[in-house]
This record gives structure tokens, sequence and C-alpha cells, in this order.
């Protein structure tokens, strides 16, 4: 098991490749430096399990401003295990903020079990294709739209078909 009882912030946006089982100490933490795009930024990778002290601190510099498409995966976790624990402030569903952008932590982000910032944008299930017949009602189709940073009534909806009499 690799043990991190210390801050630590890999250089030059690269990625820091932890090989082995790892976990944050009460002492430890991981800095990033976001450079001047959403792709230039520090983190790690992880083969095996990754366990993150209550205390452990979890921290964000640079210049870059992200924009609501912006997503960052500070933590990669190969395999299916998930990272247990979080860092200090930072539970499933917090915000930590770069150059005044709120950023959505989430634990089982990426492949499910990653530690992802994000824009916390609205995500939309998925809609299958309606086979309907030739003047029939559609009936009711249910989606369900799903974000925590913005309240129910202000969300958007708009729709859009190929057949522009359907909408």
């Amino acid at each position: 098991t690799i043990t991190i009882s210390s801050h630590i912030s890999p250089a030059h946006y690269q990625p820091l490749a932890l090989k082995n089982n790892s976990s944050f100490q009460e002492t430890g933490g991981f800095t990033s430096t976001i450079g001047t795009t959403a792709d230039s930024y520090e983190r790690i990778t992880v083969a095996g399990t990754m366990s993150i002290d209550g205390s452990a601190t979890l921290a964000l510099t640079g210049s870059y401003v992200p924009v609501a498409s912006d997503s960052f995966v500070m933590i990669s976790n190969d395999g299916s295990d998930a990272i247990t624990g979080t860092f200090s402030g930072l539970a499933q569903g917090a915000t930590l903020t770069l150059n005044g952008t709120p950023l959505l932590v989430k634990y089982n982000g990426g492949t499910g079990n990653d530690l992802v910032l994000g824009s916390g944008a609205p995500v939309i299930d998925d809609i299958s294709n309606q086979t309907i017949n030739e003047d029939a009602d559609t009936g009711t189709i249910n989606f369900t739209i799903g974000d925590v940073e913005t309240a129910a009534a202000s969300l958007v909806e708009s729709k859009s078909s190929s057949n522009t009499t359907l909408v």
C-alpha cells in the first residue's frame, strides 16, 4: 500500500501514477494546478484501491476559468473498486471553487469509481426511440432531469426533432 501522509502536487500537468493500493492519511493532501486549458491539469491514477482520510485536503490552483462543459478527473481509479472516504469538507455533491466557478465533487464519476470535478450541469435520462402509429397519440414520454445546483423553477426545457410537426 502507498501511504500519502504529506501534501503532494504532481508537476507539469502530468498524471501521478500510483501502481498499488493507495491511501491519503489525515496529514496528506493533493493540490492540482489547472493550466490554461481544461486538458492541462495534474491528476492521480491508481492501480488498486484508494482510501481518503476525512482530514486529508484537496485544493485547486491555476489560471484557467472552467466552463459548463468542463470535467476534471482528479483521481482515476482502475478496476471496479470504489474510492472510500472523502477529502476534508468535500463530501459527494459538495462544490470546490476554481477562479469563481463552482465544481461539483463526485467520487463516483467517470467510470463510476473516479473522483471527478465538473460543472454539475443538468443530466437528462436517455429517451428511447418511439414508434407511434400514424394518427395515434404519443401519450406521455417520461424522462428525468437531474441537477443539483439549479432550482427546478430555473431549468429551461427545449425540444427538437427532425420531424418538426412533432415539436
